[in-house]
């Protein structure tokens, strides 16, 4: 199926445009309207997503943001083809050092979530490439099934042993990076009111040099007319 892969962005006084969240859709009216709707609705199911918090952040600070077309037609057959755009617009905002909600580079995930174990995995590209990663985490998962269903086969748990170890050193450093995330994230709510307050100030500035110069070219206009 055709869809449209989109960007909700907003315009950073020193970085330029910024892309926050990045999804696919049919029609592309219907989602502008509801991206720009759905976020000031308390009722609505994704209210408390990071997308649409950050976009009252954004409104708080009076910043407008918009969705943007980034391919207009797409083949797109699974979630998996999303998740290669979301990929790829993560690195680029992840090398751009920006960062939103738990220092994800995307509204679009949290931490320890699908989408951001992906993100971490450079080697993960393409579509194939996540579809491939999927089919791995599914084999993982029946892995530890057939660990319960046939722990009392003496062969099949021998097998299930040396599979668990040969598995544990990849689960370790999951932990641990789990470990890392969680404390980044305590230190994120700090983090992210320190980006607002930021942010707040950029605009200030922008705004009174807006002004300073309005006042400017008018009084080079007065001049003019004596």
């Amino acid at each position: 199926m055709k869809k449209s892969v989109y960007g909700l962005t907003y315009d950073d006084p020193v970085r330029g445009a910024v892309v926050f969240y990045v999804g696919c859709t049919n029609d592309v009216v219907r989602r502008t309207q509801e991206h720009m709707r759905n976020p000031f609705v308390s009722g609505h199911a994704e209210y408390d997503t990071y997308k649409y918090r950050f976009c009252r952040d954004l409104a708080d600070l009076d910043i407008t943001y918009s969705m943007v077309i980034i391919e207009p037609a797409v083949d797109v057959a699974d979630d998996s083809d999303e998740y290669s755009w979301i990929l790829q617009t993560a690195r680029i905002n992840q090398d751009l050092g920006i960062k939103f909600y738990q220092d994800l580079p995307l509204t679009n995930m949290r931490a320890g979530d699908f989408l951001d174990e992906m993100i971490r995995d450079r080697t993960i590209n393409s579509s194939g490439d996540i579809r491939a990663f999927k089919q791995r985490r599914e084999q993982e998962r029946n892995v530890t099934y057939e660990r319960t269903r046939d722990s009392s086969n003496p062969v099949a748990r021998a097998m299930l042993d040396q599979i668990e170890i040969e598995l544990a050193p990849a689960r370790a450093l999951k932990q641990e990076q789990q470990a890392k995330r969680t404390s980044r994230a305590r230190k994120q709510q700090q983090t992210q009111a320190e980006w607002l307050a930021e942010q707040e100030q950029l605009w200030a500035q922008y705004r009174a040099q807006e002004t300073q110069e309005l006042d400017l070219t008018r009084f080079e206009q007065f001049k003019e007319q004596q």
